[in-house]
């Protein structure tokens, strides 16, 4: 059972690199594109100039927090002896997601209660 945990966790980890990979290619476009404006942008000059780059900024800091959150999300069902709960692990697996630690709490606490 071992085998089969180390293949699922590193299919998920994959999953999670592909993401990663993905949101860093989008991050890279968004940063050439502020290097460029539209020819629309600039004949309008003025605050239609301002508004572009307000927004350019805004969008590449928003892609930019996502891409170092995504790279900095812990497994949170793992504990400090590499002991893990395999529900969570297949259900990483299905959905090629990580699990937040609010997610895993409130599984907790849903199942808890019952």
């Amino acid at each position: 059972i071992n085998l089969i945990a180390v293949t699922v966790l590193r299919a998920n980890r994959i999953g999670h690199n592909n993401r990663a990979s993905e949101m860093t290619k989008d991050l890279i476009t968004l940063l050439q594109r502020g290097a460029e404006f539209p020819d629309s942008v600039v004949s309008a000059g003025g605050t239609a100039l301002q508004n572009y780059i307000e927004a350019s900024v805004a969008s590449t800091l928003q892609k930019a927090n996502s891409l170092a959150a995504q790279l900095l999300t812990p497994r949170v069902y793992i504990d400090e002896k590499f002991q893990y709960e395999p529900r969570f692990l297949l259900f990483e697996f299905t959905w090629n997601l990580v699990l937040r630690e609010r997610q895993q709490a409130l599984i907790h606490e849903m199942y808890n209660s019952i």
